[in-house]
């Protein structure tokens, strides 16, 4: 985050996921439970997994396509890439 409108899309971002991540712990009917089927911890853990797990077999498919491996990163590591001042 560079400045002050990339941190308030970020924080925009943070309460949005804040909002929703709960609703991803509710049984999927009231009558089949009252407690949450999982913990807030649990579904991040979930989540992260399943993001990691997209992120692979992205990158596994491209490099099927013959796609060359140091592109890839190229492309994943863009943005942490430092910035060059004139």
């Amino acid at each position: 985050m560079r400045n002050a409108e990339a941190m308030k899309k970020q924080w925009c971002l943070v309460y949005v996921a804040s909002a929703f991540l709960p609703l991803d712990c509710l049984p999927p009917s009231p009558t089949t439970g009252s407690f949450p089927l999982k913990t807030i911890g649990e579904a991040c853990r979930q989540q992260a997994q399943a993001r990691i797990e997209a992120l692979i077999l992205s990158a596994h498919e491209q490099l099927q396509r013959g796609q060359q491996a140091v592109d890839i990163f190229a492309t994943l590591f863009a943005k942490q890439q430092p910035v060059m001042t004139r």
